[in-house]
């Protein structure tokens, strides 16, 4: 079985978000190797560590990547969720925002949820 191990972060000299494989190097600089067809045209970009979250290996009802930090909004219920990684259950979970809600493992969504946003830019 084949699973993507992507990360995703936003870059300190742009302030975009970039995917790819999480890098560290010795001064505690973080980078991610942007994601090319070829290795050979792998690009290295400084990103800011505190945005840095992993792919879940789902993507919501629109085909959107879900990854950790994301906020999602549940078409049933209308109410949102952050993704996070659950050390004690070492899984993906969803953490209510606007409600008091239980957190949920995020396979038990429901097939209406879509991402709105997440943690760093909302």
């Amino acid at each position: 079985m084949y699973r993507q191990i992507i990360f995703r972060g936003k870059s300190v000299k742009t302030g975009e978000w970039v995917c790819g494989d999480l890098q560290h190097n010795e001064i505690r600089d973080t980078w991610i190797s942007k994601l090319h067809t070829f290795a050979s045209e792998s690009v290295f970009e400084n990103v800011q560590l505190k945005t840095v979250g992993q792919y879940t290996g789902l993507n919501d009802k629109n085909g959107k990547d879900r990854f950790e930090g994301n906020i999602e909004k549940s078409g049933m219920t209308g109410a949102e969720y952050e993704i996070y990684w659950n050390d004690k259950y070492s899984g993906w979970y969803k953490k209510c925002l606007n409600a008091d809600k239980k957190d949920i493992p995020i396979w038990q969504d429901d097939s209406s949820t879509t991402t709105i946003g997440n943690i760093h830019d909302n």
